[in-house]
C-alpha cells in the first residue's frame, strides 16, 4: 500500500491534502465542505494552465478523483470562476451518478447547469468501444462543443482510472494537464508507479497530487471560537 515515506519520493509542482469526504456531501453548499477545497483552488489558479483544461483522475477505484473533481469545482466558483465539469468516465459515470442526472440528458451532449457558474457535460456507462471514441476524436469534440456557447475558466474532467481503460490516457492528447489523486492505505504504490508512467508515456504534464483520506484531528475554527469564549 501507498506509504507516507511512497509521497515523499514523489515530486510534483503541486501537493495538497484533504481529509476524508463523500463526494455526496459536497453537492450541498456546505461553507464547511468548501473550506477543505479552498487550498487546492487558491493553488491551481496560480498554475499557468493551457486553456485551463484540467484532468483530474486516479490509478484505481474508490481513490477519491470524482469528489476532488466536485470539491474543486465549488472551491474554484467560489473564487469568482465560471467551471465546467466534464464526466469522462465512461465506464461508471459516477460523477453523472452523484448529481443525480440520467444519461437522456446527454444524447445530445447537452451541458446541464447544477449552481450558478457551475456547468455539468453529463455522461453514461458504456462497454466497449470506449478507446475508439477518443483516440477518433469524438469525445474532443462533445467537449468543443459543450464550451461553444459558454466561456468557461475551468474545464475539469473526471475520467476513468489509469489502470482500468488506456481511454484516460489518450484523453491527454487534447488536455494535457492532469491532477493525480491517491488515497494513502487503499493505493497501492505500484499501481500508482505504473499510471503515472504511463499518462507520461502520453506527454501528459502531472501538474499535481491530491493525497485524499487525510486525518484531520484540528477543530473547526468556529467550534475553537466557541470553546474559547465558553472558557473566557
Amino acid at each position: 500500500l501507498l506509504s507516507p515515506q511512497d509521497l515523499q519520493d514523489m515530486k510534483f509542482p503541486m501537493v495538497v491534502s484533504i481529509p476524508q469526504l463523500k463526494s455526496r456531501d459536497l453537492i450541498s453548499d456546505s461553507d464547511d465542505n468548501q473550506v477543505k477545497f479552498q487550498r487546492l483552488a487558491s493553488a491551481l489558479s496560480l498554475q499557468p494552465l493551457n486553456n485551463r483544461h484540467l484532468i483530474i483522475t486516479s490509478a484505481m477505484e474508490n481513490e477519491g478523483k470524482t469528489t476532488v473533481t466536485l470539491g474543486l469545482a465549488k472551491a474554484l466558483v467560489d473564487l469568482g470562476f465560471r467551471v465546467l465539469v466534464v464526466d469522462g468516465d465512461f465506464i461508471r459515470a459516477e460523477l453523472t451518478q452523484n448529481l443525480g442526472f440520467t444519461q437522456e440528458l446527454n444524447i445530445k451532449n447537452e451541458v446541464i447547469s447544477i449552481a450558478p457558474n457551475l456547468d455539468l457535460l453529463p455522461t453514461t456507462p458504456r462497454s466497449g468501444q470506449i478507446v475508439k471514441m477518443v483516440s477518433q476524436g469524438r469525445f474532443q469534440q462533445a467537449l468543443v462543443d459543450a464550451e461553444s456557447h459558454t466561456k468557461y475558466d475551468y474545464v475539469l474532467v473526471d475520467t476513468a482510472p489509469v489502470s482500468a481503460t488506456t481511454a484516460t490516457a489518450l484523453m491527454t492528447a487534447q488536455i494535457k494537464n492532469v491532477l493525480f489523486v491517491v488515497k494513502p492505505g487503499m493505493s497501492f504504490s505500484n499501481s500508482v508507479r505504473d499510471s503515472l508512467q504511463q499518462l507520461m508515456e502520453h506527454q501528459a504534464q502531472i501538474l499535481g497530487l491530491v493525497v485524499n483520506g487525510v486525518e484531520n484531528s484540528a477543530k473547526p475554527y468556529n467550534q475553537r471560537l466557541y470553546e474559547k469564549v465558553q472558557h473566557s
